[in-house]
């Protein structure tokens, strides 16, 4: 059998936990989203085929048809949860980003954890062991797929809103592509594309009907910063600019640019009471892409 050690760096905070909510860390979760990832390389690589893709991810990772995968997982340490939340505030915008596990503190006047997790900077070691038939082209699919978790996604709740990001600490001699580790923000959107570029390679579907790499998508790195801190209060500012009304009064006349502010007055004129500037809407609000309803 072939191990490789594995170790991640929390980037963000990570809040991950089970039925009672309290900070875990369990193996089941860490093949959970290898297992999205690999999905989200292999549909690219099958052109979208699911019975190709769910052939491939069985033989890898396991079902209950095929039984018992190609690797299994083990943790090496526990990481330790931080119960204290008091002390942790958070701006508005930052804990804009986390509704649900990161709620508002009247006296404070800040966010803070509504529950324990695990802070930033800290450690995620485990260890992949891999079956004597497993190849190395096997290894290097499963490799792959830390990549791009580690590169594009996050872990736990919240993990589409910054929360829960991890880096890949340790390089893996052999395997491809390397970590990325830079400060300038085309070096980086470079170094990502090139890294997915490798993995799914040229031909690649022109669109996908689920998660995964298409011709059509994009990588962007608008903004980069020293601190977590500071990159998900810039990201929370840019979300609480689009979709409220709040920013409307700080703007000059004649400078409005955030769409929802046309939201608000299309809703607002709705609501009056017919007569005094009712208006029946012609169109949809341009925020329905977060969901409905809206405030």
């Amino acid at each position: 059998m072939k191990t490789m050690n594995i170790t991640l760096r929390t980037v963000t905070p990570l809040f991950l936990g089970g039925a009672d909510m309290q900070a875990e860390l369990r193996p089941p979760s860490i093949k959970g989203a290898l297992r999205f990832w690999f999905r989200f390389a292999e549909g690219a690589r099958q052109n979208g085929d699911s019975v190709k893709i769910k052939t491939e991810e069985d033989r890898l990772f396991g079902s209950t048809d095929k039984g018992t995968g190609l690797f299994n997982l083990r943790l090496q340490k526990i990481m330790e949860a931080e119960q204290e939340k008091s002390k942790y505030l958070w701006p508005i915008e930052i804990g804009y980003m986390g509704y649900g596990p990161v709620t508002y503190n009247k006296e404070f006047k800040k966010f803070v954890p509504s529950r324990s997790f695990f802070d930033a900077n800290k450690e995620i070691n485990f260890d992949l062991i891999f079956w004597p038939r497993a190849t190395d082209h096997d290894i290097q699919r499963i490799y792959e797929s830390l990549w791009l978790w580690t590169h594009l996604g996050g872990f736990g709740s919240r993990a589409r809103r910054g929360w829960g990001s991890l880096e890949l600490v340790d390089p893996k001699e052999g395997y491809a592509p390397q970590p990325v580790n830079t400060s300038d923000k085309d070096a980086l959107k470079k170094a990502i594309n090139q890294g997915i570029k490798k993995i799914v390679g040229e031909d690649i579907p022109t669109c996908a009907e689920f998660t995964h790499w298409f011709s059509g998508a994009e990588i962007r790195v608008p903004y980069i910063a020293d601190k977590w801190e500071q990159a998900m209060e810039w990201m929370g500012r840019k979300f609480i600019e689009y979709r409220s009304n709040y920013s409307k009064k700080t703007v000059p006349s004649g400078q409005n640019k955030y769409p929802c502010w046309s939201d608000h007055d299309l809703v607002y004129n709705y609501l009056r009471p017919i007569g005094r500037s009712y208006v029946h809407p012609l169109k949809a609000p341009a925020r329905v892409i977060f969901g409905l309803p809206q405030n």
